[in-house]
């Protein structure tokens, strides 16, 4: 799709832009920028992101005034808008803002990648609470490989999957870590009543290297969100610490996607308690750090799905459960537990690991194993990785 944002005349306001070039209001693409046109849509939006990549921070801008200023990336503004029309996409080129030093007006200039395609992305999360602490872990996973391989990874993870329980389609079930390794929830389950203990763990760590080979070869993309938080985390303290979780990992997942050119869409299991992720989500839209992300491309707000819509929200489950498993352990050992995990998230191959420091700041590792050296420098558990 090619960007046509010199192939049209100048408009008084979007609103006529819309009316005039008749777009398709089916298109996700336009639903997502017609939405935020009305103004009920964007007064009722709380920004409550909170982070934003250090390297940013530095970013100057400078002014026809010949000022060098910063903006403030997380401050409340109108989004930028990204049409489709026959024939690509259209697009701002700049954003309006202002110097923050003499107040002139400044046109920043937007990043528009090559629009490539979409990209399905699966997300879920986990907790634990372990020596007076609150373990948050979410994980965004997608599949960016060639459709080839992505058909031999589902047909293999569809084996293991058929291993586990023989006597139904492994399409016709869900699969859940904390059902599989239950022994009562497998008792009441007609279909893996038959596991034990070892066999059930024994197909979980198969499906982790599936997981791994796919991983390490770049072909499945898998992030992963993990803060630490003193104290059993409820209400508002619970609310604040999954706003920071899942915007950290979200904005990196934005960013990375569309700097390649593949516009994210993001689903999510149905749980009941989603509006917060969804608020999240439309509030930071309407930041100049979206602006920035987001390359000039477009990004669907999350759908909320049930579990049997993809078994990439299966694969999600099982990241989520095995980095948080050996969080708690190491957690349980700092207890005076000698616990160990199971199954180490080495298994799990290359993941990209967005993680808090002893400090509070957050960080990237793109490594094969959890980064549990660094991040635990410095505190109570470092002596029990």
């Amino acid at each position: 799709m090619e960007n046509l944002e010199s192939a049209v005349p100048m408009y008084d306001s979007v609103n006529h832009l819309v009316r005039d070039l008749k777009l398709d209001r089916n298109s996700w693409i336009n639903k997502e920028a017609i939405r935020f046109l009305k103004k009920t849509e964007y007064d009722k939006c709380e920004v409550r992101l909170k982070h934003v990549p250090e390297e940013w921070l530095a970013i100057n801008f400078h002014c026809d005034q010949g000022h060098d200023f910063s903006v403030d990336w997380l401050a409340k503004t109108p989004p930028s808008s990204v049409f489709e029309v026959e024939g690509g996409l259209l697009r701002q080129a700049t954003y309006g803002t202002f110097c923050t030093v003499c107040g002139a007006p400044y046109q920043m200039p937007i990043h528009n990648a090559k629009y490539v395609r979409d990209a399905d992305i699966f997300g879920d999360e986990a907790f634990r609470f372990v020596d007076g602490k609150s373990i948050f872990c979410y994980t965004f996973v997608g599949f960016v490989g060639a459709q080839k391989s992505e058909k031999k990874f589902k047909r293999e993870y569809s084996k293991i999957k058929a291993r586990l329980a023989p006597a139904v389609c492994p399409d016709e079930w869900v699969l859940h870590v904390t059902e599989l390794l239950s022994s009562d929830k497998r008792r009441k389950n007609k279909y893996l009543s038959h596991l034990n203990g070892d066999q059930a763990l024994k197909g979980l760590r198969e499906i982790a290297r599936l997981i791994g080979k796919f991983s390490s070869l770049s072909h499945l993309n898998v992030y992963n969100a993990v803060s630490i938080l003193l104290g059993d985390a409820k209400g508002r303290g619970k609310a604040s610490v999954l706003d920071s979780v899942y915007s950290s990992v979200l904005m990196r997942v934005v960013s990375e996607y569309t700097a390649s050119g593949v516009a994210p869409k993001f689903y999510f299991e149905r749980t009941g308690a989603d509006g917060w992720a969804k608020n999240l989500f439309d509030g930071g839209r309407l930041t100049l750090l979206w602006t920035r992300i987001a390359n000039g491309l477009p990004v669907m707000s999350p759908v909320f799905v049930p579990p049997s819509h993809s078994f990439y929200l299966e694969i999600a489950d099982v990241v989520s459960f095995l980095v948080a498993r050996y969080l708690y352990c190491v957690g349980s050992r700092a207890e005076g537990r000698m616990v160990e995990s199971d199954i180490d998230p080495s298994l799990l191959g290359k993941l990209r690991y967005v993680w808090t420091d002893g400090d509070g700041h957050w960080n990237l590792s793109h490594t094969t194993g959890f980064p549990s050296k660094r991040m635990f420098k410095g505190t109570s558990w470092e002596d029990y990785i």
